[in-house]
This record gives C-alpha cells, sequence and structure tokens, in this order.
C-alpha cells in the first residue's frame, strides 16, 4: 500500500508526557510505499515545523530519582514508553525536517541543579525516527539560568550556542554565564 500525505496547519498541539510540549504550524509531507511488504518498505516525513511554542522540561536528576524511588518518595511517571516502543515499524520512517522556532522554553532538573533557559532553534532533523540526527544550531537566549544546588550558585546566561552535528548526545556547548560571588570574612 502507497501513501502521500501533505499537512500544513497553524497551532497543531504535541505533547510526549514527561518530555515536551510544542506548538507548531507544519508543512510536511508523508511519503510511505509498500507498507505492507516490511522487506521493501519506505516511509519519509519531510517538510518544515515552525515551533511557535515550545516547552523542554525532560528530568535529567537521575540521582534525585533514584533516591525518591528508593524511599518510595516524589511524583510517579505514569507515562507509556516512547512512539516507536508501542509501533516498531515507526523506527523505520526516514526523517528530512527543518525545526526553526523564535523561543522555546527549556526547564529540566538535572542531578544538584536546573536549567531554566530560551532558545532559539534552526535545526535540520535526519535519519530515522529510532535513530535521530540533529543538525544545526540552537542558540541560547540571554537572561537564562543554570542553578547548582551543591555550590548555592545560579549563572545567568549572556549568550550560548548548541551546535549539533548528527549525534544529539554529542552537542557542541559554547555558553558565557556570570553569577555573582559574596565573600564573607569573619574575625
Amino acid at each position: 500500500t502507497d501513501a502521500n500525505v501533505r499537512l500544513t496547519g497553524t497551532d497543531l498541539f504535541y505533547a510526549s508526557p514527561g518530555e515536551l510540549n510544542l506548538r507548531a504550524d507544519p508543512d510536511v509531507r508523508l511519503v510511505v510505499r509498500d507498507f505492507q511488504d516490511a522487506t521493501r518498505r519506505s516511509m519519509k516525513l519531510s517538510g518544515r515545523l515552525l515551533l511557535t511554542e515550545g516547552l523542554y522540561y525532560r528530568n535529567f536528576d537521575l540521582l534525585g530519582q533514584a533516591l525518591d524511588s528508593a524511599t518510595g518518595g516524589g511524583p510517579e511517571d505514569s507515562f507509556s514508553g516512547s512512539l516507536v516502543d508501542d509501533l516498531p515499524w515507526l523506527a523505520e520512517l526516514a526523517l528530512a525536517l527543518d525545526v526553526t522556532g523564535d523561543e522555546v522554553a527549556i526547564r529540566s532538573p538535572f542531578t544538584l541543579g536546573k536549567a531554566d533557559l530560551e532558545a532559539q532553534l534552526d535545526l535540520r532533523i535526519g535519519g530515522t525516527l529510532g535513530a535521530l540526527e540533529v543538525y544545526n544550531r540552537a542558540t541560547l537566549l540571554p537572561g537564562g539560568t543554570v542553578s547548582y544546588q551543591l555550590f548555592e550558585r545560579a549563572f545567568e546566561i549572556v549568550r550560548g550556542t548548541v551546535d549539533l552535528d548528527g549525534d544529539p548526545g554529542r552537542a557542541r556547548l559554547d555558553i558565557e554565564a556570570q553569577s555573582e560571588v559574596t565573600w564573607y570574612e569573619t574575625t
């Protein structure tokens, strides 16, 4: 079975529980060939997504999650796995998407700290849904903060970039941040 579907729209909402919420203006095309024959199947999603609103809030605080789990405290994540877990054939979906957005919020806790940032995105998404590749740049907007509980210190972003060259787990960060340091002297 073959299909060629184009989706254009405005202000479409997408949520991935525990990770992100997006509103986008898409102009994308899905082309499917030989869907019922797993050996010949090909699927490709291409086009552009203009993010009009975005919030990335994945919790990277693995230590805190482990402690909460061990002590029976903390919120419980009751969402299911990824879409690819539920529909394994989707892992083969080839991607060629341009994703842009002027103000995407990043609110993520990490071990002994948290990030509260705003970013502009100019990304190209390739690879497949099962083996994502991300290219280009996210620019961190001035004024966001990265806080460390261990040092009781918050750093304000002056400028920053996140450059991606395929593997989303191997981004190159170039960030300038500032913090006020107060020294106390006792006698």
